[in-house]
């Protein structure tokens, strides 16, 4: 009889399929460093009109994501709304709001039974830290949800021309929705 401790879960490479890049041309991956976060599990600093679906942590151990990626839709459809109605075409979380988030995130974090007791998971990445579960309830994650608080936004222009690779055309403006980061296939 042979068992084997497998579960294919690999969570240092989320989005590892795509090549992410934000401003400055900076990758998700270099920005992540091997350690995914995300404000809300939705938005990054560095990568405006970047919305995640079901990102760090906003895994459940307790009930259906299915309630998550709901509440991130409507989170993200309030934001596209706040673009429209501002004249807007970016909108990036600053980095001290994702700071704060995750900090607090990962407080309640070390105090969960994932975390204490030399548990170890697929929920840990390498150095310990969990990035998938969410620590609360899904009504809290809601209650966060239901609009973004436009303070830990910078709201504004982005030049499109910038957003473009030099071998490729930049993208023709699109009236009813904003530029989403520059994103393309990763090649070998």
């Amino acid at each position: 009889d042979v068992v084997i401790f497998g579960t294919g879960f690999d969570l240092d490479t989320l989005l590892a399929p795509l090549e992410v890049y934000g401003t400055g041309g900076k990758s998700l991956s270099e920005a992540w460093a091997g350690a995914p976060r995300g404000h809300l599990g939705i938005t990054v600093p560095g990568f405006p009109n970047m919305f995640m679906l079901l990102g760090p942590n906003t895994g459940l151990g307790h009930n259906s994501v299915v309630i998550m990626a709901e509440a991130q839709i409507h989170y993200v459809r309030k934001c596209l709304e706040t673009l429209r109605n501002r004249g807007a075409n970016r909108l990036e979380v600053r980095k001290e709001a994702f700071d704060s988030y995750d900090a607090e995130i990962q407080t309640r974090l070390s105090k969960a039974i994932w975390s204490l007791g030399g548990c170890t998971s697929w929920y840990l990445d390498k150095n310990g830290r969990n990035v998938t579960l969410w620590p609360g309830s899904v009504v809290e994650y809601w209650w966060r949800t239901r609009r973004p608080r436009l303070a830990d936004f910078r709201v504004g222009k982005i030049d499109l021309a910038s957003v473009s690779d030099s071998t490729e055309p930049a993208p023709e403006p699109r009236a009813a929705a904003p530029v989403e980061a520059v994103r393309r296939e990763s090649r070998p």
